[in-house]
C-alpha cells in the first residue's frame, strides 16, 4: 500500500529542494575524473532546520541509483533515474501519519532493477516499489523477537528474485519472488551467540555471507543451501561486504572487539565465495570504525570509504589504493556509503546530506578517453609508476604532431614532440622521477585527431 501522509511535507515540496540543492553543484578536484558535491540537503519542518544523514545508496545501472537517509524529524528514499542529473524524494515519512512521534528510520536499499526497489528499516519494515519508486508497498515479515520487532540493517540481492536481509540479534529473511514475500532462517546453535549482524550479501539463490558480531569477536557465517545449515568463517573484522560475481568480493570495516582488533583498519578480499580471504589492508588506526563503505564495479575497479573524509580507490582488485581525492570532505563530513555500477560513474553519499557524484568523463580542461578516429592510436605502459612512461602512438598521416603530459586541468606539464610526424608507428618516453604523486594525461594531437590516455605517478 502507498504510504499515507499527515503533518508532513509533500512529495513535490521534497523534490524542490532536491532541485535546488542540485542547483549548487560546484566541482571538485579529482583523479581519473572528477567528484561533484551538492549543498547539504535541509529539511524544513516545525520551522527547524535538519540536516539529512544518508546511510546507505545502490544502484540498478548507471542511470538508476537510490540513497536512504534520515534526520531528526523526518526519513527518506532518494531517486535517481536519469544519471543523477534529478533527484526526488520518493518516499518520506514523519512518523505522525501512524501516530508515533518519530519517523521510522531506513537502513538499507537495493534496487536489483530498473523497475524495483527495496528499502529495509526500523520496526521489520521493508517497504518495495515496483514501479521505480512511484508507488510503494509495505511488505508484511517475521523480524518478531521476545522483545518486540527488529530493527533490519541490511539488504542483499544477488538478481531480480533472490536475496536476503539482516536485523539485529538473529533476525534473518530470504526471497525468492523479488521481495514480495520474506521467509524467515535460522542459524541453529548459533542464534544465541550473536548480539548483531551488520551487513548481508547474497551471492546466489542459495549461497548467503553474513558478517556477525557477539561480546568477544568478529566472525561470518555462510549458507550453500538457502539457510538450512550455516558454517562459521574466520576473517578479519569486516563488517561492510561487496561481491561482483558468486566468487569475486571485498570486505571493508575495522575492529571493535578485543583490544588487538581496535588498533586495525582492514580491506579484504575473496575469490572463493567467501569461502577464504585474504587481507589487503590491515593497518594501525585510533577510529573506532575505519571504513565505512565498499563497492566495485568490476573485478579490479573498486572505492572505499572512510571514517576521515577519504574515498580510496583500487584499479588493480584492491592491491593498491590511493586517495580519490573527494574534494571538501574531512573528518566531521565522511562519505558513509557509496555505489559503483560503471568503471566511469559512482556516487557517495555523506553523514550532512551531500550528494558526491564521480564522472570519469569530466576533468577540468580534459575528456578522458574521448573516441579515437580510424588509425589513431595510443598506448601508454606502465600507466601507474614513478619514475618512467613509455608512449607508444600510431599515425594514420603525417602532419604536425604534439604529445604532452597534462594535468588535471589540462595544463602542459612537459612535452616530448613537437613536431611534423610522419605516418606509422613512433614512440617517446617521459621522465616523472620529478613529478609529485597524482594524476597525469598523457595527449596525442595531430593532423589525424587527438587521443588521451590517464596514468597515475605514485611514489
Amino acid at each position: 500500500m502507498r504510504t499515507k501522509r499527515r503533518h508532513s511535507w509533500p512529495v513535490c515540496v521534497w523534490s524542490a529542494w532536491l532541485l535546488m540543492m542540485l542547483a549548487a553543484t560546484h566541482e571538485v578536484r579529482a583523479q581519473y575524473g572528477a567528484w561533484y558535491t551538492q549543498d547539504s540537503l535541509l529539511i524544513v519542518e516545525h520551522q527547524l532546520p535538519t540536516t539529512i544523514s544518508f546511510l546507505s545508496i545502490a544502484s540498478a545501472d548507471s542511470l538508476h541509483c537510490a540513497a536512504v537517509g534520515f534526520g531528526s524529524l523526518t526519513t527518506g528514499v532518494f531517486m535517481t533515474t536519469d544519471g543523477g542529473r534529478m533527484w526526488r524524494a520518493v518516499l518520506v515519512d514523519t512518523g505522525y501519519q501512524h501516530g508515533r512521534d518519530r519517523p521510522i528510520r531506513f537502513h538499507d536499499v537495493a534496487w536489483p532493477s530498473p523497475s524495483v526497489c527495496i528499502v529495509v528499516g526500523d520496526s521489520g519494515t521493508i517497504v518495495r516499489s515496483a514501479d521505480s519508486g512511484a508507488s510503494w508497498q509495505r511488505i508484511a515479515c517475521d523480524a518478531q523477537t521476545a522483545v518486540g520487532p527488529m530493527s533490519l540493517n541490511a539488504i542483499s540481492m544477488c538478481d531480480s528474485l533472490h536475496g536476503i536481509v539482516v536485523g539485529v540479534s538473529y533476525v534473518l529473511l530470504r526471497t525468492s519472488d523479488g521481495g514480495r514475500s520474506w521467509q524467515r532462517m535460522s542459524v541453529g546453535a548459533e542464534d544465541s551467540t550473536i548480539n548483531g549482524m551488520t551487513d548481508a550479501a547474497c551471492l546466489t539463490p542459495r549461497t548467503f555471507i553474513v558478517p556477525v558480531w557477539n561480546v568477544d569477536e568478529y566472525y561470518q557465517i555462510r549458507t550453500e543451501d538457502a539457510g538450512a545449515t550455516w558454517h562459521r568463517v574466520q576473517c578479519d573484522t569486516v563488517q561492510q561486504l561487496c561481491f561482483v560475481d558468486s566468487l569475486h568480493g571485498w570486505g571493508a570495516g575495522s575492529g571493535i572487539a578485543g583490544t588487538a582488533a581496535r588498533t586495525n583498519e582492514f580491506i579484504t578480499r575473496t575469490t572463493d565465495g567467501g569461502r577464504t580471504w585474504q587481507s589487503l589492508v590491515r593497518q594501525p588506526s585510533r577510529l573506532v570504525i575505519g571504513y565505512l563503505s565498499v563497492s566495485f564495479a568490476n573485478l579490479e575497479n573498486g572505492l572505499v570509504t572512510a571514517w576521515d573524509g577519504r574515498i580510496l580507490r583500487t584499479t588493480d582488485g584492491g592491491d593498491s589504493w590511493y586517495d580519490s581525492d573527494s574534494g571538501k570532505l574531512d573528518g566531521n563530513e565522511h562519505a558513509t556509503c557509496v555505489a559503483y555500477p560503471t568503471v566511469g560513474k559512482a556516487w557517495a553519499a555523506t553523514i550532512f546530506g551531500q550528494m558526491l557524484h564521480y564522472d570519469a568523463s569530466r576533468v577540468s580542461g580534459v575528456e578522458a578517453d574521448a573516441a579515437e578516429p580510424c588509425g589513431l592510436a595510443l598506448d601508454v605502459s606502465p600507466n601507474i609508476g614513478a619514475s618512467l612512461f613509455n608512449v607508444v602512438y600510431n599515425l594514420p598521416c603525417s602532419g604536425r604532431t604534439s604529445v604532452e603530459l597534462v594535468d588535471a586541468r589540462g595544463e602542459p606539464i612537459m612535452e616530448a614532440v613537437e613536431e611534423a610526424g610522419g605516418s606509422g608507428t613512433h614512440s617517446v618516453h617521459f621522465d616523472v622521477s620529478s613529478l609529485p604523486s597524482g594524476a597525469y594525461f598523457v595527449r596525442l594531437r595531430s593532423a589525424g585527431g587527438m587521443a588521451l590516455r590517464r596514468v597515475m605517478v605514485m611514489r
